[in-house]
């Protein structure tokens, strides 16, 4: 069976799913004991749609990465999947460190702000490229 095609969700979505960034950039702040952020990009096709702006600490030494958010449809008309892929340059706090991967489901509640939740994330390690979905 062919896959959904890439597609570009509402707001609500988007802005659910830029929290989660948010979210694993904590924890990785604590894991690492050095600040994190990354400016967002939403992508769609591997083609740049706009950037949604910089998350995570902003204070000085802070590590700074990119992270590109792309989605795709599903059969539910209120529900997509996201698929978030970071890149850092090298560090010698954490030389190894390279970005982190999340994948999960978005889902536009009928009261309230869309709820992201993800099934799955890992820390890159040594890899600077930009992953296809996965």
């Amino acid at each position: 069976m062919p896959e959904k095609p890439e597609t570009i969700p509402g707001e609500a979505e988007i802005e659910a799913v830029t929290k989660v960034v948010s979210g694993i950039l904590t924890d990785l702040r604590t894991e690492l004991g050095f600040g994190l952020n990354t400016d967002v990009e939403l992508i769609k096709d591997g083609e740049l749609v706009r950037g949604l702006g910089r998350v995570g600490d902003v204070i000085e030494g802070t590590h700074r990465g990119v992270a590109r958010i792309r989605f795709r449809a599903t059969f539910f008309p209120d529900r997509h999947l996201f698929f978030i892929d970071s890149v850092f340059p090298r560090d010698e706090r954490a030389p190894a460190f390279s970005g982190f991967r999340v994948r999960g489901t978005v889902h536009i509640a009928t009261t309230g702000p869309a709820e992201a939740k993800y099934s799955a994330w890992a820390v890159k390690r040594n890899d600077r490229e930009w992953a296809k979905w996965l």
